[in-house]
């Protein structure tokens, strides 16, 4: 390793290569290949590592945080203390869990824990229509059928600090929908209006037919 200084720049040198230069208006510029790194002590000349590195990821406008094999978490707080890391705090965390990724939020000791609220932001103006917010599944190829929207949440259980497990009370897939664990199901056939009969209640006739009308109104069933 050398260095040297051009100008207002100091620039440091890697096998005789450029990788490290701080400009005339104070900008960190590193080669494009050339990682941020944080050593994992608090003396870089004791036994330690890099364990927290950020990159170019390969293209302009691109940056990524990653580390090999090791999966990577990234926390934005809303509150914390002093300590180092806090241990009194309120956040949002990217994350990766048994293979999933996961936005969630977050609280420790004192800290309160937030809702998580996805969307898109208002608009501004006078009558100006709101964008769209799309979630999907995953998009499958030929005669695969698409992933699934699942929607759980946890039901209560026993006193106690024991986390109650989450269970599936709505999925959406490439076939249509399914409610409490039961496996989703298309369109159903459409339903005639009610007729016929010896006997007519004309008012229950009238309230049938206007059911549905309505269900089909909603496309959970096909219309005559």
């Amino acid at each position: 390793m050398g260095q040297n200084s051009t100008g207002n720049n100091f620039v440091a040198f890697f096998a005789g290569s450029p990788k490290f230069s701080v400009s005339a208006n104070d900008a960190i510029l590193l080669a494009s290949e050339f990682p941020l790194c944080w050593w994992s002590a608090s003396d870089l000349n004791s036994g330690g590592s890099n364990d927290v590195c950020l990159y170019r990821d390969g293209a302009a406008d691109t940056l990524a945080l990653r580390r090999a094999t090791n999966a990577q978490t990234f926390n934005v707080y809303e509150t914390s203390d002093a300590l180092f890391p806090p241990t009194d705090y309120s956040r949002t965390t990217l994350t990766t869990q048994a293979g999933n990724h996961l936005i969630r939020t977050e609280a420790g000791g004192t800290g309160t824990l937030r809702i998580l609220q996805v969307g898109t932001g208002p608009e501004v103006g006078t009558n100006i229509a709101g964008v769209d917010t799309i979630i999907h599944g995953g998009q499958s190829t030929c005669t695969g059928l698409g992933g699934s929207l699942l929607f759980q949440t946890s039901a209560a259980g026993s006193s106690g600090t024991d986390v109650n497990a989450l269970a599936t009370v709505l999925e959406i897939d490439g076939v249509g929908a399914g409610f409490f664990g039961a496996a989703p199901v298309g369109q159903g056939s459409s339903v005639a209006d009610a007729s016929g009969g010896s006997t007519v209640d004309a008012e229950a006739r009238t309230a049938i037919n206007a059911l549905i009308s309505r269900i089909e109104a909603t496309g959970l069933i096909a219309t005559v």
